[in-house]
């Protein structure tokens, strides 16, 4: 009997061993295989990318956007696809697929600089962005499934994510805002020079930054209504802050006026007030790899224009001057009012906590702009600057027995 069971025994073990071993054997195979397919992935992707990123598909792309009609239904889900491929090619390019998958004996440009080259289809999408919608447009568009307001936020947000692009703010490729190229399609039909199109000459140039501007505008005294306009105005401001890494786009955002118009927006306390300030930060900061005149220019128009008194109550922190974000933004919510403030005491719910964690986010980005273009400012004003502005500066700091200056130092020391 010992012996019977001492044979199953061993039976059992030599079983269990070789079932590990073709266990071992299988997820040997599969990595191989896995690694296999990824490699072929790679490849397949690398194919694919080469017409759209080195031949005529990127250009392909944006000539058929000028024949499409946002009234039918077919020719809007066609944009929204268009805009879908861009947006996907972006990411796919940030995440650095792109380049591993090209090798390195033929490395793949980047997409942001591909489309700038190549293309006008960042001029369609300014004007995606300025098109008014008619009350014809409207009607036509009331039960559509992708309406205009749609792809006027899909257009903001890949033109946001191309002028976020390091390509384009160390000034690899494209031009500064206010000339650009105005969009052409190869399937139009039209006489005009090709050499003053390719020069940007003559009513063949689409000024960019007044159309950020004009956008930013419509909302320096109220604010937005619905989610989408929300979100539209936060796109047009990462847009705007983001050209203004390359010094070309400083120098027209001061020469129109873009200043005063963001601290109108700081003035009136509405939604878009928290945008400008981001905006003033960049546009005074600067990227620290040029000259650097333009920012000085910048700082010393901030000054001149009276944004010092803007500027200080916001330094201070005092609740008073910070701008209120939307009530249809999750920061500006009734939701974001109860989670900071813990009615009754009783639970909070997931959605007042993301609430309340967004108005906290909102007034720490206020509290950070107002610190980085005070920084600014100390660093471009000098003693030479134009409208006695170094002086100006320095009398802020000794008003009020210098509580300005302890602030600094309260700042310094956290």
């Amino acid at each position: 009997m010992r012996i019977v069971m001492w044979r199953l025994v061993l039976l059992m073990f030599l079983w269990s061993c070789w079932i590990q071993c073709c266990c071992r054997r299988m997820v040997k195979k599969e990595k191989e295989e896995h690694h296999w397919i990824q490699w072929n992935e790679h490849e397949v992707l690398a194919y694919w990318q080469m017409p759209l990123l080195t031949g005529c598909g990127l250009e392909l792309i944006t000539s058929n956007l000028g024949r499409f009609d946002e009234t039918v239904e077919e020719d809007a889900k066609g944009i929204e696809d268009s805009l879908t491929l861009v947006e996907s090619l972006l990411d796919l390019d940030r995440s650095g697929i792109l380049q591993r998958a090209s090798g390195k004996e033929k490395p793949l440009p980047s997409v942001v600089s591909c489309i700038c080259n190549q293309t006008t289809f960042v001029a369609w999408l300014f004007g995606r962005i300025d098109k008014k919608e008619s009350d014809a447009d409207h009607a036509a568009t009331a039960n559509a499934t992708i309406s205009p307001a749609v792809l006027k936020l899909h257009s903001s947000e890949v033109l946001s994510s191309i002028l976020q692009h390091e390509d384009y703010s160390m000034q690899r490729c494209g031009r500064a805002l206010a000339v650009l190229p105005k969009y052409a399609s190869a399937f139009d039909d039209s006489d005009e020079n090709p050499a003053a199109k390719s020069n940007g000459e003559g009513n063949n140039v689409l000024d960019g930054m007044e159309i950020l501007l004009l956008s930013i505008a419509a909302y320096r005294k109220t604010d937005p209504q619905i989610e989408v306009e929300c979100e539209f105005l936060e796109n047009v401001f990462d847009s705007l802050a983001a050209s203004l890494m390359r010094e070309d786009n400083v120098a027209d955002f001061v020469e129109k006026e873009g200043i005063e118009l963001m601290l109108r927006c700081v003035r009136e306390k509405v939604h878009s007030g928290g945008g400008a300030l981001k905006v003033l930060n960049f546009a005074l900061s600067g990227a620290g790899n040029g000259s650097n005149d333009a920012y000085k220019k910048a700082c010393e128009t901030f000054v001149h224009v009276g944004g010092l008194k803007i500027l200080f109550p916001l330094y201070m922190a005092r609740k008073s001057a910070i701008p209120c974000p939307a009530t249809c933004s999750e920061g500006g919510s009734n939701l974001a009012k109860k989670g900071m403030t813990k009615e009754n005491g009783g639970a909070v719910s997931k959605r007042a906590k993301r609430a309340a964690h967004a108005r906290k986010k909102w007034l720490a980005e206020v509290e950070h702009n107002a610190i980085y273009i005070m920084y600014a400012l100390t660093r471009y004003i000098g003693k030479d600057s134009q409208y006695d502005a170094h002086a100006r500066l320095l009398v802020k700091f000794v008003e009020d027995d210098c509580v300005s200056g302890h602030q600094c130092v309260s700042c310094h020391c956290i």
